[in-house]
């Protein structure tokens, strides 16, 4: 075939190592931060927060992970509370 170099550029070789990276990274940084606004939608009565629903089973690893590190409790306190009037 004319044009054909016979494999991968570097660009399409480092195009799946960034979105791995990406979503390796990026994914529980935004995890993490989507709580905030989720805080605020319950606090105003847009969304119900109440026990068995998906919204606690989502957001259940964040709140072990408080249970279970004093240190990662507060800044998830102290993040929610940014959002909330709490």
């Amino acid at each position: 075939m004319r044009g054909y170099n016979g494999g991968m550029g570097a660009s399409s070789r480092l195009t799946p190592i960034l979105i791995s990276f990406l979503v390796a990274v990026a994914g529980p940084i935004l995890y993490f931060l989507s709580i905030g606004p989720v805080a605020y939608l319950s606090s105003a009565g847009y969304i119900e927060y109440r026990a068995g629903s998906a919204i606690v089973y989502f957001y259940a690893p964040l709140f072990w992970t408080g249970r279970t590190c004093e240190q990662f409790d507060a800044v998830l306190t102290w993040y929610i509370h940014l959002w909330t009037d709490s």
